[in-house]
């Protein structure tokens, strides 16, 4: 993770930041509760991307 948000400097995320965001925020939280926080973040991914994919329809 290099952390100077060269991925966003031109207003877009990349998949590779945005997933080093992702852990880097994951990796903080105590052990105890992180697979807790990622199953809360995939489903609200999964989610997200459902509802997106039925207005498409």
């Amino acid at each position: 993770m290099d952390g100077d948000g060269a991925g966003r400097a031109r207003g877009r995320v990349t998949v590779e930041s945005a997933v080093d965001d992702a852990v880097a925020a994951l990796a903080a939280l105590p052990t105890s509760v992180r697979l807790e926080a990622l199953s809360q973040v995939q489903l609200r991914i999964v989610t997200g991307v459902a509802q997106e994919q039925a207005r498409g329809l």
